[in-house]
């Protein structure tokens, strides 16, 4: 279980004052069920995720996040190395978790079918080639809980495959969305980040009646 105990969350920036991001949140999350952290565009979603996470800590108040095994978070575009090939920045993941790299390599590219692509540094990666790379190294390793930024970006057959493979291995899965139907489809219970305020429900469909209502 992941808790925040009255945390708040500032955006710093230079020459301008702090802005808030969300104010005093008191909340108890799961790790063990998939979380859907539901808001719309710039309502601080992927802040919350790096919380809960334990990648970044709280302008006030705690966030006590137990040691679990966690994934990187995948698809915001700064897990992997631009400057490294697809091929490398598999056996980099490789090297620091301590597995072959060679089965390694099959596993991703069985996912992700990017065959020769994987050959290129990453900066020359379309963004989707980028995307499946990420989304495919999500999936075939194992942890405890995996993180899934912008869930709503990812082609839907690739996000359906990525759900079921972690499924099998039983870890939890906390995943930010703009789109309701998957936070029907894919959730346990969910999170609502709107105005500065984080409200968290056991039932996914009564957070999606409360994002619905609020953004009709």
């Amino acid at each position: 279980m992941i808790l925040l105990k009255s945390a708040i969350k500032l955006h710093f920036s230079e020459d301008k004052p702090p802005k808030l991001v969300f104010r005093p949140t008191t909340l108890a999350l799961p790790t063990d069920r998939r979380v859907a952290i539901l808001g719309e565009r710039l309502q601080g979603k992927s802040s919350l995720l790096r919380l809960l996470a334990g990648v970044d800590t709280p302008d006030d108040g705690h966030a006590i996040v137990p040691p679990l095994h966690f994934s990187p978070i995948v698809n915001p575009g700064r897990f992997l190395n631009f400057r490294l090939t697809g091929v490398e920045n598999i056996r980099l993941v490789a090297r620091l978790i301590g597995i072959d790299a060679d089965r390694l390599m099959v596993a991703v590219n069985n996912f992700c079918k990017l065959g020769p692509a994987l050959g290129r540094e990453l900066r020359f990666f379309t963004n989707m080639e980028r995307q499946l790379l990420e989304v495919a190294l999500l999936s075939v390793l194992t942890f405890d809980c995996y993180l899934l930024d912008n869930a709503h970006t990812v082609p839907a057959d690739v996000l359906e495959k990525c759900f079921e493979l972690t499924g099998r291995r039983g870890g939890g899965m906390i995943f930010t969305t703009m789109n309701t139907r998957l936070v029907h489809k894919f959730a346990d219970c969910a999170v609502v980040v709107r105005d500065h305020a984080v409200h968290a429900y056991n039932h996914v469909e009564e957070a999606i009646e409360s994002y619905e209502r609020k953004a009709g």
